[in-house]
């Protein structure tokens, strides 16, 4: 089988501290057919000007990359790295995804503070919010004026706006009931 990237691809590379950034993992599960996994830049690419593949660690079936690189400038969120995975049977070209951050923490509680790209994910939940709540009235008022329309339709009468209405309800009730009498009598 050939050697395939275990978890995610995307290598979140710390401008303000790289030695913080994340790794990516390669395995290769018949890793007893070829111990050894060879990851290494794809050298047709000119996305690796100025960058370098780092090995961190590896082992029996198993490859830990991350990048480097003395110039920052060159580092780009979204760009993509290929790098080849072998285990000396099998050869494979995959692209790693690169997104910039300033990094506040080390290691496992490093948080990123986005650069470049999209928006943080609060506005865009904020964003989603305010438009589900919009649309959900939009429907509201529209279910309710379609509503009024098919009972004024179903019962042939034409229902008095609710600002005409006293505010003794009795008194409405009973008015209500002389006006649909003498509609139907005539």
């Amino acid at each position: 089988m050939k050697p395939r990237p275990s978890g995610s691809m995307t290598i979140t590379y710390c401008v303000n501290n790289p030695s913080w950034s994340s790794n990516v993992n390669f395995t290769d599960p018949d890793y007893r057919a070829s111990p050894k996994i060879d990851v290494r830049q794809n050298s047709r690419s000119s996305a690796w000007n100025g960058i370098e593949l780092v090995l961190i660690e590896s082992g029996t079936g198993w490859a830990t990359v991350s990048i480097r690189t003395n110039d920052e400038s060159r580092i780009a969120a979204g760009m993509k790295l290929p790098v080849t995975i072998s285990d000396g049977k099998f050869e494979e070209v995959y692209d790693l995804t690169v997104s910039t951050c300033s990094c506040n923490g080390k290691d496992s509680i490093a948080t990123c503070s986005a650069i470049a790209g999209s928006p943080p994910m609060k506005a865009q939940l904020a964003v989603a919010v305010i438009v589900a709540v919009a649309f959900s009235l939009v429907t509201i008022i529209i279910f309710t004026a379609w509503r009024k329309r098919r009972i004024q339709k179903q019962f042939n009468c034409e229902l008095p706006s609710i600002e005409n209405f006293d505010d003794d309800i009795r008194e409405n009730i009973k008015k209500q009931a002389k006006s649909l009498a003498q509609r139907i009598t005539t």
